[in-house]
């Protein structure tokens, strides 16, 4: 007597089922990065460039998008952009950011003053201790972060916003998640306004993009 052989879907349609598959696993990595992109809080102004090939302009520009671009996709430190307003400075780091959660590393996008805002709205309902580590671990976590308007904080150049920042910036430094600062200074003004730990974590790794002599885009 023979065993009875009993067609299952994967037997009568082996294809098919390979490609629902497929199918399944697009869906769910195109919902993923549509949530990504709504966590990115990149700002409606700077979504009109979506990828690399869309910036376009003076010969140092495309190098300083070659630069940020093969910055953010290998496991890095410390990227400063520092210059004047206007220079497109956000705009690149946006379409970093848009490009990192494209191949699918989360990445987000963050104003400093939120960034600190964010810390001192936790101090409610957990405590000092507790609100500091929770806030670490959760911008901590992204692959690829960019902080604007680094310098604008309203403790000053000593206070505990700096003290944070550059905790956070030390946790993400040796975890290899490379981070991105962008900062409207000068060169010689970097460790007054940023402190010597950034400044440090920059020139040993990562280094300064600076946009100084360029001229507005706005």
């Amino acid at each position: 007597m023979g065993f009875r052989h009993h067609r299952t879907a994967l037997s009568r349609r082996p294809w098919r089922f390979v490609a629902d598959c497929r199918q399944r696993a697009t869906a769910r990595v195109r919902e993923w990065k549509r949530e990504q992109y709504g966590r990115s809080d990149i700002g409606l102004r700077h979504r009109r460039f979506l990828s690399w090939q869309e910036l376009d302009g003076a010969p140092e520009y495309r190098a300083a998008v070659a630069l940020v671009q093969q910055f953010a996709e290998n496991l890095g430190s410390v990227l400063l952009l520092i210059g004047k307003r206007g220079s497109g400075k956000t705009q690149l780091a946006c379409v970093a950011v848009r490009e990192t959660i494209d191949r699918r590393r989360s990445a987000r996008y963050v104003c400093c003053i939120d960034l600190l805002c964010d810390l001192r709205g936790r101090y409610g309902d957990s405590g000092g201790h507790y609100a500091d580590l929770e806030w670490l671990e959760e911008w901590a976590a992204p692959y690829l972060l960019v902080v604007d308007e680094a310098t604008e904080r309203v403790d000053g150049p000593t206070g505990h916003g700096l003290i944070m920042l550059s905790a956070l910036v030390d946790r993400r430094y040796r975890n290899l998640r490379p981070t991105i600062l962008i900062a409207n200074v000068a060169r010689e003004q970097i460790v007054a306004a940023l402190g010597a730990s950034i400044a440090d974590r920059a020139n040993e790794e990562g280094g300064v993009l600076d946009f100084g002599a360029w001229p507005s885009f706005r």
